[in-house]
Formats: C-alpha cells, structure tokens, sequence
C-alpha cells in the first residue's frame, strides 16, 4: 500500500491509474483488521491528546477496512529475508522499521516492556498510517511492548511553496542560511513559522527581513536597559519603543501558543 500525504488515506498504485499491470505473487500479510476493536479502545484513551487532523484521519479510517499490508514483497533492494522459499525478497521498510525502534544497539530494549516508561512518538501526518495503525497494530500482535501515549504530528514544511526534494535539489542547508544570519534568529524564525499544525513555508526572503525586525528589537531592549540603567526610569521619547516592544513580545507567545 502507498499513501495519500495530503489526507493520509492509504491506497494501491492501481487505485490511483488504472493502467498499471499487476502480477500475483506469494508473500507473507499483516491484517491490522483482527486488531482494529484494539486499536479503538487504545485510542479512545490518548487521542484527546492528538491534533485535530490525526483525529479526522482516524475517524475516516474507522468507516472502512483497513488494507492488508504485506510484510515481505520481491525486491532486490532492502533487508533480505531469511525465510525459505522467499530467497529474492526483502522486508517491507515500515515493519522492519518497528523493531529497530525496540532495539536500537541490536537488543531488546528493557525501557519498551517497562510500562513505568513514557514514549511519546513524533511523526509527520503523511506516516499517520503506517505509524500510528499499522505499527500499533503490530505492538498489540506483539503482546510485549509499551504503546506510545501519545502521536504528535506535524504539517509539511514548504521551501517557496514546493515540498523540499534533495533529488530536485530544492532544498536550503543551514550552512547557506548561516551566511546572512545569526544562529538565534532562525530559530525563532523556525518556532514561528514551524508547521505543528498547519502547512507553512519557508522563504529565504522572509527570514531575512524576520532577522532584521528582530535585531531592531534587540538594539530597542539594550538602548532602553541602557537608559533605565542611568536614569532609574525611562523619558516620553522611550515610550514608542516599549508599545512597540510590548507590541512584539504579544505576537512572540502567540507564536509558541497557537
């Protein structure tokens, strides 16, 4: 199964255009159906927690069946099975991923069977399927390991309204970045226009012009302790920097607090 990553329905490339050919071949299936009453009650407890697309996403999925996906496929790229009479296949990357999660340095990690332990798993939306279904799915399946409390996701992060692609090489890197601005200024660049939950974009531009803002800001705060130090107060020619000031700090916890 593929995925839709605007509304993270998932789907069969066949689905999608019908001409393309299909063959049958043998493999091995997890039905994350048998676990789907399961599932509904784990949610049922932690999803007040979720953003409110994860919540449609689980709303839509729960009106119909969930696809069968395939643990194993033919491939000459990936992990290799290990199974006899499946020489020429690999894992499917989005089981094989889960227990490298459980074992980090290649054993069981004792904190996963801990149910003291707290794991809280971020994600992008476009992986809510694969992640927040499937993957549960088989942690239930497992009968061993802890669930996540809680699934926090986040929006795609535009570059100049186009998904970021190295392959296309649309993409930015922080050394670039660097070269006009300071290290600070685009982290609070990043914390306001981050996509915790909606689609935002990032332009050059923007930053550029955010960072100059920001530094006017800085020079009003030093110029005004300067003054406060000197004078144990403040004149009336000040008064405009600090509604400005004031005006700033407003739109910055609005910011961390959307």
């Amino acid at each position: 199964a593929g995925i839709c990553e605007s509304c993270g329905h998932p789907n069969l490339p066949s689905e999608i255009n019908s001409s393309f050919k299909t063959k049958k071949v043998k493999t091995l299936v997890f039905d994350a159906n048998q676990y789907k009453e399961q599932l509904a009650i784990y949610f049922k407890e932690i999803r007040h927690n979720f953003r409110n697309h994860l919540n449609f996403l689980i709303e839509e999925l729960f009106k119909k069946k969930l696809p069968v996906v395939p643990v194993i496929f033919p491939s000459n790229y990936g992990f290799k099975v290990d199974i006899p009479g499946y020489e020429n296949y690999v894992y499917n990357p989005w089981i094989e991923m889960l227990p490298s999660i459980f074992n980090p340095n290649g054993a069981i990690s004792a904190d996963k069977k801990n149910k003291n332990t707290r794991w809280i798993h971020f994600l992008g939306f476009d992986n809510s399927f694969f992640i927040v279904f499937l993957q549960s799915a088989l942690i239930l399946a497992s009968g061993e390991y802890i669930l996540p409390e809680n699934f926090i996701i986040n929006e795609f992060y535009l570059l100049d309204h186009k998904k970021f692609s190295t392959s296309q090489n649309h993409l930015l890197t922080g050394k670039e970045i660097l070269l006009d601005i300071s290290s600070d200024h685009l982290r609070i660049y990043l914390a306001k226009s981050n996509p915790e939950t909606s689609q935002t974009n990032f332009n050059k531009s923007e930053l550029i012009n955010f960072s100059r803002q920001f530094e006017h800001l800085e020079n009003t705060i030093l110029e005004l302790t300067d003054e406060i130090n000197k004078t144990n107060g403040i004149n009336k020619s000040s008064y405009a920097d600090l509604l400005y000031l004031n005006y700033f700090v407003e739109k910055f916890e609005h910011w961390y607090d959307p």
